[in-house]
């Protein structure tokens, strides 16, 4: 288990520093993508905006789905929920609004097991207040871009420890209206 956690953390830190070669052709990539599946597990992930009464960005809604009709998966999430569900808030600009990411260390993180049955969902909701730097400059910025790293485990066979493999899904939504939808 501790291998894999390795693996998994090593995984997550080279998605932030890749870098494009001089030779590279840069692709055009779309300014939202907040529904993404992993065909391995079954599972996707989706990145759901809840406001509140006054239309304002409150939270952030992560739902994990098993899209398999014939059986169940068995994920593990790391119950530091910055590890598990990264969220990084910008303003237009690219000026981060949110906290920067704890620095993980593996030596005593737990994880929690949990079943998602068959053409069924799990949601955990993320208040927008938890992340920000500043609330009083968040709420006189009316646009901005929302990112979200979902990393589990996730296995068929809950019984075999080492069955357990690795998942990343990066959702993210470049154009937000944080006042108004």
């Amino acid at each position: 288990m501790k291998r894999t956690c390795a693996v998994a953390f090593a995984i997550w830190i080279s998605l932030w520093s890749i870098g494009l070669g001089d030779d590279a052709e840069v692709q055009p990539f779309e300014p939202r993508i907040t529904r993404a599946l992993d065909q391995a597990s079954g599972i996707q992930a989706e990145m759901l905006l809840a406001r509140d009464s006054n239309r304002r960005l409150d939270a952030l809604r992560i739902v994990l789905t098993n899209t398999s009709r014939d059986r169940d998966v068995t994920i593990k999430l790391n119950d530091y929920r910055p590890a598990a569900f990264s969220i990084s808030i910008h303003d237009e600009t690219g000026k981060k609004l949110s906290t920067p990411s704890k620095e993980l260390s593996f030596h005593g993180q737990t994880y929690s097991s949990l079943t998602i049955k068959k053409s069924s969902s799990r949601e955990w909701r993320i208040p927008i207040a938890e992340l920000l730097i500043n609330k009083q400059a968040f709420e006189r910025v009316p646009k901005g871009r929302v990112f979200s790293g979902i990393i589990f485990l996730y296995t068929f066979d809950p019984t075999d420890s080492e069955s357990f493999k690795v998942v990343q899904i990066h959702l993210y939504d470049t154009d937000v209206s944080f006042t108004s939808k």
